[in-house]
This record gives structure tokens, C-alpha cells and sequence, in this order.
């Protein structure tokens, strides 16, 4: 049962936790009613949380039938990759070109302790896979928002639901955190070095991992 304050936001929450863990299905059709019955609200704040999943491309709704969670394509994941290998990668390169300043001080430190974080995560015996997630989100934001690029920030607010939803499936794969820990010590030591060239070739090899890895799983059904 969802609190009456915030139905919306507490609905979309639910929704997308669900999505990206896959209790909600892709492919099948779920109605407006049925989420309002299981959450025990109306369906108002529902269908306000569905559009906004829909905005960000995690559902499509089909007239008078329902809502369907979208099947992300093959193809649409080997663009997201280039895209994040085109954009992350010019970050990274950026800001090992300007480690050296104070603001870049100031990122080195945030990136050791998300990377410290890290390793507690995967130190516990029961990590879970959506936690590290957040870490392995903010790791990749901070080295993005370095750049000071309003551009930048724009496309990959509107990227990263997406970008969520795929990564996440890497991270349950036996051994992919402590490989994911690995890649991010690796980017966050060529910035520190102020190596252009190697942070963007580090981020590079980070996304081709988790690009081989989902291409070739069998959880998207693809």
C-alpha cells in the first residue's frame, strides 16, 4: 500500500524499480487499473507516472489496451554505446587534461571515494546489484559534469534511464561488479596521470565490456 502524498512520484518509483528488475515484463501488457489495484491508489497518479515512462522510453501505451514495457533493440543498444563511448569518453579525456586545477582536485577526491564505496558494496555479502548501481551512476555523472557542458548534462539526463535499464542487466552477471570496480579504478587512474588519450581508451574498453556482455545475454530476449 502507497502513502496518499506524493502518489505519483511514489508510483513511478515502483514502476521503474520494477521495469529495470524485471518483475514487470517486457513484451507483455499490463492496464493502468491493474497497477492502481496492486498499489491500492487510483489510477490518476498512475497514469501520470506511465507517461512519464513512457517521455523517457522505458514503456509505450497502446490504445485502449494498456501499457507495454519496451524491448530494447540490439541495435538501439550498440548506439547508446557509441554514444556513450562518443560523449563519456571526450569527458574523461577532458578532465584528465585538466586534473591539475582545483576543481579537478576536487573530482579526483569524489572519484576515489565513490570507487572506495565500491569496494564496501562488493565486500558485503549480500550486494545488491540496483545499490551499485547508483554508485557506478554517480561515478560516471561526475566525470561528465566536469566538463561543464550544458549540452553534455542534457543528453545524458535524457540518456540515463535507458542507459540504467541496460546496465543494470550487466551487473548480475557473476563477476561484472568486481569487473565494473576494476574499469572504474582503471578510468579514475589514467585522470589522475592526466593521460588524455589512455582515460578515453579506458572508458572506451569499460563500455565495450558491458556492451559484449549484453549483446550476447539472453535476459533481453533479443
Amino acid at each position: 500500500m502507497i502513502k496518499r502524498s506524493t502518489l505519483k512520484g511514489q508510483a513511478y518509483d515502483y514502476l521503474k524499480r520494477s521495469i529495470m528488475e524485471e518483475s514487470i515484463k517486457a513484451g507483455a501488457i499490463y492496464s493502468e487499473q491493474y497497477f492502481a489495484d496492486l498499489l491500492g491508489i487510483s489510477r490518476t497518479p498512475v497514469r501520470e507516472a506511465i507517461l512519464q515512462l513512457s517521455h523517457e522510453g522505458f514503456v509505450e501505451i497502446l490504445l485502449n489496451r494498456g501499457i507495454v514495457v519496451r524491448e530494447i533493440s540490439k541495435n538501439e543498444i550498440r548506439e547508446l554505446f557509441q554514444l556513450r563511448t562518443a560523449i563519456e569518453g571526450f569527458c574523461c579525456k577532458y578532465a584528465a587534461e585538466n586534473i591539475d586545477t582545483e576543481s579537478g582536485g576536487r573530482l579526483l577526491a569524489l572519484l576515489q571515494e565513490l570507487i572506495r564505496e565500491e569496494e564496501r558494496r562488493i565486500a558485503s555479502a549480500d550486494v545488491d546489484p540496483s545499490d551499485f548501481m547508483e554508485h557506478d551512476t554517480r561515478f560516471h555523472l561526475e566525470i561528465a559534469s566536469f566538463a561543464n557542458n550544458q549540452q553534455i548534462i542534457d543528453i545524458m539526463s535524457r540518456l540515463r534511464s535507458r542507459i540504467n535499464l541496460i546496465g543494470i542487466k550487466t551487473l548480475y552477471k557473476p563477476g561484472r561488479l568486481e569487473a565494473t570496480l576494476s574499469e572504474h579504478k582503471g578510468i579514475a587512474a589514467s585522470i589522475s596521470r592526466g593521460d588524455g588519450m589512455a582515460s578515453y581508451h579506458a572508458a572506451e574498453h569499460h563500455f565495450n565490456m558491458a556492451k559484449k556482455i549484453i549483446l550476447n545475454s539472453s535476459v533481453l530476449n533479443l
